[in-house]
């Protein structure tokens, strides 16, 4: 799957993302360090690309739809959370039902 981490993570959640066989793009490393969410939200819709961010301006669904990326992840917890939510990540991409467009503040989502 495709996602772009927020500038505020660091280079330990990028290994995790990437050790998961995720196709990864940074705010950093694509040079939207300081961008507004607005051109956050474009670049990620451009790109088909899940946004994981610790920004909850993004959970306002109608100034940010997220059926026009690939999806959004509300981030606030650990790493151990994280390895939890992309295990279910594998379970999603790996169903005939993809989940495309989906907002999740996890682990609430998953509980």
């Amino acid at each position: 799957m495709r996602f772009k981490l927020d500038e505020n993570f660091g280079t330990r959640m990028h290994r995790i993302f990437r050790e998961a066989g995720h196709y990864l793009g940074t705010v950093v490393e694509q040079v939207l360090s300081g961008a507004t969410d607005e051109q956050l939200y474009q670049v990620c819709r451009e790109q088909g690309r899940w946004l994981v961010c610790l920004d909850l301006d993004f959970a306002n669904l109608l100034g940010f739809p997220p059926e026009n990326t690939g999806g959004m992840v509300m981030w606030s917890y650990g790493r151990r959370a994280l390895r939890r939510f992309l295990l279910r990540l594998r379970r999603i991409e790996s169903s005939q039902n993809r989940h495309f467009g989906t907002v999740f503040d996890f682990p609430g989502s998953f509980g």
